[in-house]
C-alpha cells in the first residue's frame, strides 16, 4: 500500500537469528499466545503446524532459560506423583524455596539423583 503524498513506506523487520520464514514480532505473538493456550490452538489461530509453534515456544523458553539468574540450590525435594495407568508415577526433583521444578522423569533410579548432590 502506499502512501498518496509520499509514496511508498518502507517498515524495518527484524528477523530471527535462525532460518525461520517469519519475523521476531511474528515469534513474539506465537509465543505471547502460548502462554495462555494449548500448542494446537495457536498454532491454528497463526496458520501454522503444531510442531512450528511448538518449537517456537521451546527456542523462546531455551532463551530465556540461558539469560535467567540461577539461585544457589540450598533445599532440594524428591516426590513422586501419581501420572496415569500407563505411566504409573513420575518422580519430580524441585527446588523447595521456590517450588520450581528442576527435573521430571519415569526413572526410580538412584544415578539420577545423585547428580543433584
Amino acid at each position: 500500500m502506499t502512501c498518496p503524498q509520499c509514496g511508498a513506506r518502507v517498515e524495518k523487520v527484524l528477523q530471527l537469528p535462525s532460518k525461520a520464514p517469519f519475523s521476531k514480532d511474528v515469534e513474539d505473538a506465537v509465543r505471547l499466545a502460548c502462554e495462555s493456550a494449548s500448542v494446537s490452538r495457536v498454532a491454528g489461530q497463526f496458520g501454522l503446524a503444531a510442531s512450528t509453534a511448538r518449537a517456537i515456544d521451546l527456542r523462546y523458553l531455551e532463551r530465556w532459560n540461558a539469560k535467567r539468574h540461577k539461585d544457589r540450590l540450598e533445599q532440594m525435594g524428591v516426590d513422586e506423583t501419581y501420572f496415569g495407568k500407563h505411566m504409573k508415577f513420575i518422580t519430580v526433583v524441585s527446588k523447595l524455596e521456590t517450588g520450581e521444578p528442576l527435573w521430571f522423569g519415569q526413572d526410580r533410579q538412584q544415578e539420577k539423583l545423585d547428580a543433584f548432590f
